[in-house]
């Protein structure tokens, strides 16, 4: 991503603006993250990339 760090997000590919706006969501540790369509305009590889974690956390989480 460095040589991308100056350019306006507007500039970007859609798959990188998904990308930064989900590092400027997640940077901050929300306690409640609230994901609508996050993975549009990614490839298959970039969305398994992308629920892989949440997959995770699912894994570690009891939920009732």
């Amino acid at each position: 991503m460095e040589p991308l760090q100056h350019t306006v997000i507007q500039r970007l590919s859609l798959e990188h603006q998904r990308w930064t706006l989900l590092a400027r969501a997640l940077i901050k540790q929300p306690q409640l993250l609230i994901l609508d369509e996050a993975s549009q305009g990614m490839d298959e590889f970039q969305r398994r990339l992308l629920k892989r974690p949440f997959k995770e956390f699912a894994k570690a989480v009891p939920f009732p």
